[in-house]
């Protein structure tokens, strides 16, 4: 069974959405390298969002990282990144939501994430370092797209 990452993001409201994703499982030989993984991938999430990275869990360990409240009220946790992707090798598609997302970095007339350049790009690269599918968690991955979604309640 793989692996799975979990992080906890704060909105302005101080409410908490979390997500998770599949990655390799740990083990002491290769440990330090998956969380050196996961640790840019955080960062990576963290120049993608406006709300905070509150915590992380890497199965091994609970961090707290930023779980202070962002003083942009536009970090709501109701808005998200809707990223979807795919297994490389069983070509099945898979969507992950990241609340409080930084609509700077839509393209411009659309509702779509420029992940071409800057922290999109940056975050696809962090992602597909580190997500992977598949029944044992050894497939890797591609970002389809990453587009802003709202929940209406």
């Amino acid at each position: 069974m793989a692996a799975r990452h979990t992080m906890t993001l704060v909105d302005a409201s101080n409410e908490n959405t979390n997500f998770g994703l599949p990655g390799v499982d740990l083990t002491a030989g290769n440990y330090a390298a998956q969380a050196g993984l996961w640790d840019a991938l955080v960062t990576a999430v963290a120049a993608i969002i406006i709300g905070n990275v509150g915590f992380k869990k890497l199965q091994a360990y609970v961090t707290a990282v930023n779980n202070v409240v962002p003083s942009n009220n536009f970090a709501q946790r109701e808005e998200k990144w809707l990223v979807t992707w795919t297994d490389d090798v069983l070509g099945t598609k898979h969507t992950t939501e990241i609340g409080t997302p930084d609509l700077d970095l839509l393209v411009s007339g659309s509702d779509l994430m420029n992940i071409e350049t800057g922290a999109g790009a940056d975050f696809v690269t962090a992602f597909e370092a580190v997500v992977r599918g598949g029944p044992t968690g050894a497939n890797a991955v591609s970002v389809i797209s990453i587009r802003n979604v709202g929940r209406n309640l």
